[in-house]
């Protein structure tokens, strides 16, 4: 309160001077900087009614006490216009830094979760990597018995055929051997009984001749008969004997074959039963690989979300606690300008 016009002259030019130096926390006021925003933005209203900056005048004041009263309320709505925009601006940079913090400390957690999502990745690629190659080292394994075994049967199907066509030609020549005897005997039998057959004796009158030559005639056509007959008969025997040996034989070598064939199916399908068998284990365990990799994403996922809830969290609660702040700031600037 004013108590004379020289009085508030003197507390004016006093407050204009001395206004900067206040026993606040900080100072937020330039007399030169203050009158410049004040006269840019002394249309807006303020949360804090500047009424409470108005100096009270006394009943009955004159005319140089009401000036330096509005002075002083002019000076005092002007410090306070610039102080608080002082405060908002310092304000909103502490906010801004805070702000950043939390967007870089959310970026290094997404930023580190990616990395860890990619080490994961990574790891499945290798772990399936590996399990395939595993999957194509046992059915190559797999094949390569199979394969010799296979090998194994044809070579003794092989030997077996072989065997069985040695023993065939060895029977089929015996047989020729026996028949060529059988003929050359019966040649020679039928020689020496041509042979026994009598001749017709000299001096015989030519009826006697005829007789005998005609009884001599059927002898030597009986034994040509019976050679012939004892040889076909032969031949027959003989040919059906090779048949027989040669039916055996193909009948043999059937048997010999089909037996091969089946062990091969039973060698095949073995094999095929056991590479199933392989593939079906690996594909378990790479389903097993890739829903523990999908779960570890998924806790990754889930623990960026918490950390990232919390980063917000605390920077709300630093926001709160910066507004608390500047708003003690704000009241305490506007109470030591009111006071002032």
């Amino acid at each position: 309160m004013l108590k004379t016009e020289v009085d508030g002259e003197a507390w004016i030019s006093s407050f204009l001077e001395d206004a900067g130096s206040l026993n606040h926390k900080k100072s937020y006021y330039d007399p030169v900087k203050a009158r410049e925003y004040y006269l840019r933005t002394r249309e807006l209203k303020g949360r804090r009614s500047v009424t409470k900056l108005k100096p009270e005048t006394r009943k009955g004041a004159g005319k140089s006490e009401r000036e330096a009263n509005k002075a002083v309320y002019d000076a005092k709505k002007e410090r306070w216009a610039y102080t608080k925009n002082e405060i908002k601006t310092e304000r909103k940079d502490v906010l801004d830094k805070e702000r950043e913090v939390k967007k870089e400390n959310i970026a290094a957690l997404r930023e580190t979760a990616s990395k860890q999502r990619e080490v994961i990745r990574e790891k499945l690629r290798g772990i399936l990597k590996g399990l395939t190659e595993q999957s194509k080292v046992k059915t190559g394994a797999v094949r390569e018995v199979k394969s010799k075994a296979l090998e194994a049967l044809s070579e003794e199907r092989k030997s077996d055929l072989s065997a069985i066509s040695e023993t065939t030609k060895a029977q089929i020549s015996r047989l020729s051997e026996q028949r060529k005897a059988k003929l050359e005997k019966i040649t020679a039998d039928t020689k020496r009984d041509r042979e026994a057959v009598p001749k017709i004796p000299r001096g015989v009158s030519s009826a006697r001749r005829a007789v005998l030559q005609e009884k001599r005639s059927k002898e030597l056509d009986k034994i040509r008969g019976t050679s012939a007959s004892a040889k076909e008969g032969v031949r027959a025997a003989n040919k059906a004997a090779k048949d027989s040996i040669r039916e055996s034989a193909k009948a043999e070598k059937t048997e010999v074959r089909e037996e091969i064939n089946s062990e091969k199916d039973d060698v095949r399908e073995g094999a095929k039963a056991k590479s199933t068998k392989i593939r079906a284990g690996i594909k378990v365990n790479k389903t097993s690989e890739r829903d523990s990799s999908k779960a570890t994403r998924e806790k990754l996922s889930a623990d960026l979300k918490v950390s990232i809830g919390k980063a917000r969290d605390v920077y709300e609660k630093k926001k709160e606690e910066v507004k608390a702040k500047y708003e003690q700031i704000y009241q305490q600037e506007f109470d030591a300008i009111a006071n002032s």
